[in-house]
């Protein structure tokens, strides 16, 4: 296979994807998740030769498959990748703030994975002063569906 040529943009974007996608092997590794090796050897290929197109589809895949994750599990791989690269999946996930938005428009949280999905999105923007009010609202909703489970 020959290496494509990529523009100093795109060799950096992948360069990202690899390393954010390593760094989520490391974490299944860490706790005896499962094997990675033929998947860090994809992610290697994939860096050797050049395949953004790839490495963009992998990158969505795993941070979809991340979501699945056991809550504390999934809160840890965020700290974990929010530590090294300033973001976690959060941030990379659009679904998650439409959805996120889309409670906050209809007022109410309708069952648990709803819940945590609010939960994390609260997580991705506490603190942040242009968030401010947006958080308040949605936090009411996460506090009162709390108060109602319990």
């Amino acid at each position: 296979m020959k290496k494509r040529k990529l523009t100093k943009n795109q060799q950096s974007e992948l360069n990202f994807i690899c390393d954010w996608l390593l760094e989520i092997c490391n974490f299944m590794e860490d706790n005896k998740m499962l094997g990675t090796e033929v998947l860090r050897e994809d992610i290697e290929t994939g860096r050797k030769f050049g395949i953004l197109s790839g490495a963009k589809n992998a990158y969505n895949d795993m941070n979809s498959d991340m979501q699945d994750l056991p809550s504390e599990l999934f809160k840890e791989l965020n700290q974990r990748l929010k530590k090294r690269f300033g973001k976690d999946l959060f941030d990379t996930d659009k679904k998650l703030i439409k959805k996120a938005k889309k409670i906050g428009e209809r007022a109410k949280i309708r069952n648990e994975e709803e819940y945590r999905l609010l939960r994390a999105y609260l997580d991705s923007i506490e603190g942040i002063d242009e968030h401010k009010d947006e958080y308040n609202s949605l936090y009411k909703l996460y506090f009162d569906f709390e108060i109602a489970i319990t």
